[in-house]
């Protein structure tokens, strides 16, 4: 029989390696992002040597570094495709937007604040990659009954009264 203490002691064990497991996910979601923001500073590099070439002048070098692939995640579509924030990693679209209109029933939101909760987006052609896909998602959501299309892009979440209307049809 287990005592008192060695039940104990297995619970503290279990807590800690629970908390490794949340700290290894933060770092290795942070190490997609370092590995996109690497990606884009060397594509810009390349567009400024090829400027210096063109110009006469020689090319900054960069250091040889080991050739890692980056860590893939379900939901990017390519490797410079923004991140899924932490929270939203591992479930589908829907599954995202609807737990984002869900968590404030009565609020409208517009795709580009969806799309900044789910994704993070550096900048202007970020927002433009990740709306193609999120408003395909979002117009299917409605199709689906999964939520209510407002005017210009603005989404809410499926009220009860909606719902019961769709059950008496």
């Amino acid at each position: 029989m287990n005592s008192s203490s060695d039940i104990d002691f297995i619970i503290q064990v279990r807590e800690r390696a629970q908390n490794k497991v949340e700290e290894i996910n933060k770092l290795l979601h942070d190490q997609r992002r370092i590995e996109m923001l690497i990606e884009r500073a060397k594509k810009y590099l390349n567009q400024l040597n090829a400027f210096l070439e063109a110009e006469g002048q020689r090319p900054a070098l960069l250091k040889e570094s080991p050739n890692v692939s980056p860590v893939g995640k379900p939901g990017n579509r390519a490797k410079d495709f923004p991140i899924r924030k932490v929270e939203w990693e591992g479930m589908s679209l829907f599954e995202a937007v609807k737990a984002i209109l869900e968590a404030s029933p009565n609020e409208i939101q517009h795709a580009d604040v969806i799309a900044h909760k789910v994704y993070e987006i550096q900048n202007p052609k970020d927002l433009r990659r990740v709306k193609q896909s999120l408003v395909s998602t979002l117009r299917n959501g409605i199709k689906r009954g999964l939520w209510e299309g407002m005017k210009r892009n603005k989404y809410k979440a499926k009220t009860p009264v909606a719902q019961e209307r769709l059950i008496q049809v």
